[in-house]
């Protein structure tokens, strides 16, 4: 029992849904192909995945065979991939209003700038 719990974890873990490991896969390979798009790109196949699991996992949930053998167990699925749905499509919604934060040369430390900062006075 233990060994599938453990693999089906595992690949639930790189499904492309942020912020499992496989969204975050999916989100680099969207940043390589498209550097300025590519987080809203990863966000919304992310939202897409997710979406999909719940309403399998709901439409599990409902067949008549399935429903007489599991009470409580089936919701979570359900909640678990409609929050990470949910998350997915607020986050894509933020960076499409208010842009990607990307990291510029002059928001870093001094010392990340140049390691020999303090050879200069800390200038």
């Amino acid at each position: 029992m233990l060994f599938w719990i453990n693999a089906i974890w595992g690949v639930a873990n790189l499904l492309p849904i942020f912020p499992l490991d496989g969204g975050q896969i999916a989100r680099e390979l969207a940043r390589w192909k498209s550097p300025r798009r590519g987080d809203a790109i990863a966000l919304q196949i992310s939202f897409c995945v997710a979406i999909a699991i719940a309403l399998l996992a709901i439409a599990k949930a409902l067949s008549p065979s399935y429903r007489a053998s599991n009470a409580l167990g089936d919701i979570f699925p359900v909640l678990l991939f409609g929050m990470l749905a949910y998350q997915s499509y607020s986050l894509r919604k933020q960076i499409l209003q208010y842009g990607a934060e990307e990291e510029a040369e002059d928001s870093r430390q001094r010392w990340e700038q140049n390691a020999d900062w303090w050879k200069h006075d800390g200038r």
